[in-house]
């Protein structure tokens, strides 16, 4: 992927990333009354979206896999599409690069 292969060419530079996003910000959504819990995606009220679409897709693609193939590895899995705001792309001590989703929860 071409992601991965900036990651490790780059030694793992964030700003090589950075670089692969579209410029333009996009708002994050008050989802489930956040703002007023005063619960936090991210540190700024604005995202980015990569400018490369089949990238984009493929983290939707992801997602969902989580969600479906979860149960079969013992994971109670309860995911919406809210929950795909915020994730850290890392590069592994293999040399592989990863991709932490995180997800807000509510009980």
């Amino acid at each position: 992927m071409e992601l991965a292969c900036l990651a490790i060419d780059s030694g793992g530079d964030p700003a090589v990333i950075q670089g692969a996003l579209d410029p333009t910000s996009l708002p994050v959504a008050d989802v489930e009354g956040l703002k007023k819990d005063k619960c936090q995606l991210t540190s700024t009220p604005y995202g980015y979206r990569f400018m490369n679409w089949e990238l984009n897709a493929y983290f939707a693609f992801l997602f969902e896999l989580i969600a479906k193939r979860g149960p079969s590895v013992g994971l109670d899995v309860n995911l919406s599409r809210y929950d795909l705001f915020h994730g850290h792309l890392f590069i592994a001590d293999s040399g592989r690069l990863g991709i932490l989703v995180t997800s807000v929860f509510k009980e």
